[in-house]
């Protein structure tokens, strides 16, 4: 009994030993992914002082929204990730939302695109299961790259955000299962506040402000373009 106790020891200490190299090896590797969402975003007007459409509505909604992005994904604990994420959104919303001129209501189309870089963790329920489900949060920050807007049958594109603050900070959560190297989540995110802002006084001497806070939903396809942990 004494034999076999000191010939297994050695092997069960290697065995051990072999085990926490190979997670602590998958623990450093940053598994490299893209991804693809379509998803509604709902939109709150505010307005301080004159100015404006006489009875606009102050919310609205996106007709859709979509978002291209890569993002990286690394364990720092068995279920654990830790996730930084870029990507490009392009949000389909109603004419003239930004301005809200009443000279303007002869638009056709309006479009905004957003640069986004976001940090989040995820956590997987079930880690040795074929499919696992996982929850996440995350911070990110956006910058608004511009609008697109269609007149008289001509689209142009317009690298500016008519005097709103272009930086936004936000926030999202996430559900969703991953399966080998694909994954499919629902996602809800949200400005942290009415950031997306501008001001400024009429010739008047009347002071004037308007912010658009935005959140939606969202359904996202990722797919891994590294080997799985």
């Amino acid at each position: 009994m004494k034999n076999l106790f000191a010939t297994s020891l050695p092997i069960i200490l290697a065995l051990s030993f072999a085990s926490n190299q190979a997670i602590s090896q998958n623990f450093k590797k940053l598994q490299i992914g893209v991804f693809v969402g379509y998803g509604k975003d709902y939109y709150k007007r505010k307005l301080k002082g004159a100015g404006g459409i006489p009875g606009a509505t102050s919310h609205f909604a996106s007709k859709n929204s979509i978002e291209l992005g890569i993002y990286g994904e690394k364990f720092v604990a068995r279920r654990i990730s830790a996730l930084v994420r870029t990507y490009y959104s392009s949000e389909n919303v109603p004419t003239n939302t930004l301005c809200n001129c009443s000279h303007l209501d002869y638009l056709q189309k309006e479009r905004h695109h957003i640069a986004s870089l976001g940090l989040g963790l995820r956590g997987y329920l079930f880690a040795r299961s074929p499919v696992r489900a996982f929850l996440g949060i995350g911070l990110h920050t956006e910058y608004f790259l511009g609008y697109t807007e269609k007149r008289n049958d001509n689209t142009s594109f317009h690298w500016n955000a008519q005097g709103y603050n272009r930086i936004n900070p936000g926030v999202s959560g996430e559900l969703g299962l991953q399966w080998k190297r694909i994954s499919l989540l629902g996602e809800y995110e949200s400005n942290l506040a009415n950031t997306f802002s501008k001001g400024y006084h009429l010739t008047t001497g009347t002071e004037v402000r308007r912010s658009i806070f935005r959140h939606g939903y969202s359904i996202k396809l990722s797919f891994l373009l590294t080997k799985p942990i």
